[in-house]
Order: C-alpha cells, then sequence, then structure tokens
C-alpha cells in the first residue's frame, strides 16, 4: 500500500467515481454537508483516507470525492492506494462515534448522554421533524 497527502481536483474526483461500482448507496445530504464545510473552510484534513483497490477501484471515500465535485474546488485529501480487494468488506464497520462521545471530546462533563439526547431534540424541533 502507498499513503500520500494528494490534492484532489473535481476532476480526479469526478474520475475516482466512475471507477465505483462496488460501494454502498451515494447519500446527498452527507454529499451536501461535506461540500458546505469545504466551502466554508470548515474541512480538516484529518487523515481519514480515499481508499483505491490494487485494480484502481474505489474502496472508500465515494461521499467526500463527490463533495469535491459539489464543491468545485481541489481539496487536500489523504489517499491509500494498492488497497486490497477485499478490503472494502471491512471499511466502516468500527463503532460509531455518537454524540456523547463528541461532547466529551471536546471538553464537556456531566450527563454528556443526557445532554445530546436534549440537543437531538432541540435539532429535530428546529429542522420541523
Amino acid at each position: 500500500m502507498n499513503f500520500n497527502i494528494e490534492t484532489i481536483t473535481p476532476e480526479s474526483a469526478a474520475d475516482l467515481l466512475r471507477r465505483n461500482d462496488n460501494n454502498r448507496t451515494l447519500n446527498d445530504r452527507t454529499v451536501k454537508e461535506y461540500a458546505k464545510q469545504m466551502a466554508n473552510g470548515h474541512w480538516k484534513l484529518k487523515g481519514e483516507a480515499i481508499r483505491i483497490d490494487v485494480d484502481g477501484n474505489l474502496a472508500d471515500g465515494q461521499h467526500r470525492l463527490a463533495a469535491i465535485v459539489k464543491h468545485g474546488r481541489p481539496v487536500e485529501m489523504a489517499v491509500i492506494r494498492n488497497v486490497a480487494k477485499d478490503a472494502i468488506k471491512t471499511i466502516d464497520t468500527g463503532r460509531t462515534r455518537t454524540a456523547a462521545d463528541s461532547l466529551r471530546i471536546n471538553g464537556y462533563t456531566g450527563q454528556l448522554a443526557t445532554i445530546s439526547a436534549a440537543i437531538n431534540v432541540i435539532r429535530c424541533f428546529m429542522n420541523g421533524t
């Protein structure tokens, strides 16, 4: 495997997305959110890699790549090439970070599960759901 930090242009993102035939369904809401973060300067290079298998097919990163296309500007991304073909079976299978986990990471203490549940209720109310 080869790991690099690369500048992904909208054109190179589109090329990689054309090699995306064995992935989960693209979620437009996620793409819009990522593109918004990129446009607002809030997107951070944090080590989450675009993964490309040994045959040049996209194994991970379709939402980030689609967001770059939508954003229309280059973004620096970690890229891992030559990932084993069957690695896609184990990508994104770890435990998802909860809202309480995010609060804790940001220095909050106390009844974090209760606080995160309250935030979720407020968010739903504000969104009309």
